[in-house]
């Protein structure tokens, strides 16, 4: 199969990091692209150890899997080297030029909200206040920040080309008759 989506229909929860670590171990896909934001967490169990992941795909568990962080996510630079570095994915992480970053005074301004923190349950990671900058055109995007720069990719592009090797792979494996 080139191409599959995991997408959840609930509020999280349902087990879309552990679907996920399974595929990249079982279907070997040469790319994964996880979007969402840092306030949603995967958690992946493998050869008895575990991994709490906030940014990375959770199918990082395959080594030759190119790991990508879509156009329409939200990261936090932190987090996401401190996943490099527990992942041991060094040298195949990818960011989309247009992924929002969350900076500390995202975090900032929601955890000082009383009302977001206790009456909308505001996970305190800046994610709101993020899209809030994101919805205003003035949230900064990854390509504006030097320590991402080695990182930068444009992820549609990278996903479609790969996609276009694979179909054409395909349409030239003869195929058996029966």
């Amino acid at each position: 199969m080139p191409l599959t989506v995991v997408v959840g229909g609930w509020f999280g929860d349902e087990g879309k990091g552990k679907v996920v670590s399974y595929l990249g171990l079982v279907d070997k896909p040469s790319i994964c692209v996880r979007t969402g934001s840092i306030n949603a967490g995967h958690t992946v169990n493998y050869n008895g150890r575990t991994w709490k992941l906030r940014i990375l795909p959770s199918c990082f568990i395959n080594e030759s899997t190119k790991l990508m962080i879509a156009p329409g996510a939200l990261l936090k630079i932190d987090v996401l080297f401190r996943e490099i570095e527990e992942t041991g994915s060094r040298g195949r992480v990818w960011v989309d030029e247009r992924a929002g970053v969350i900076e500390d005074r995202h975090v900032e301004s929601e955890r000082s909200n009383e009302y977001l923190m206790k009456v909308i349950g505001s996970t305190g990671q800046g994610v709101g206040a993020a899209m809030v900058d994101r919805v205003l055109r003035v949230l900064k995007t990854a390509k504006e920040f030097p320590e991402l720069r080695g990182l930068i990719t444009d992820v549609s592009r990278e996903v479609n080309e790969e996609l276009d090797r694979v179909v054409t792979w395909l349409l030239r494996v003869p195929r058996e008759h029966s």
